[in-house]
Order: structure tokens, then C-alpha cells, then sequence
């Protein structure tokens, strides 16, 4: 596009703004929420691992306290 061209077309858009929007069709908007529903369940099987790992390791203190041996 020859920059005069771009020009002309920047002072019609500044006259008058316009914005496209394109929706989706429905396959792809149904793949993309699967594919979000998927990620959400991944999301709380991750923090339910890390929230049980992090008890077991809270447990597994308190009893080497309890026999008065190092954390470490």
C-alpha cells in the first residue's frame, strides 16, 4: 500500500473510527472452553496434591519434634 494510500485511509478512520469484531464460530469456541474446562480441573488436582503434600510434610515435623530429632 503506497503511503499516500495509508494516509488518505488514516484520515478517514480518524473522521470516522471504526472497530471490526470477529466472533468465532462455534466449534472453535466450544474447543477452547473444553480445552479451559480441562485446564481448571488440571489447576485443582494440582493444588489439592500440593495442599494433601503440604499436610503430610506439616505431620511428618511434628513427629520427628515429638522424638526431639532435627527437622533437617
Amino acid at each position: 500500500m503506497p503511503l499516500s494510500a495509508l494516509i488518505d485511509a488514516l484520515i478517514s478512520w480518524l473522521k470516522e473510527p471504526r472497530i471490526k469484531v470477529f466472533i468465532s464460530d462455534d466449534g472453535e469456541k466450544a474447543a477452547l472452553q473444553q480445552e479451559n474446562d480441562g485446564l481448571r480441573l488440571e489447576l485443582e488436582q494440582l493444588r489439592s496434591s500440593y495442599s494433601e503434600m503440604a499436610n503430610l510434610q506439616l505431620r511428618y515435623a511434628d513427629t520427628l519434634r515429638e522424638h526431639g530429632l532435627p527437622l533437617k
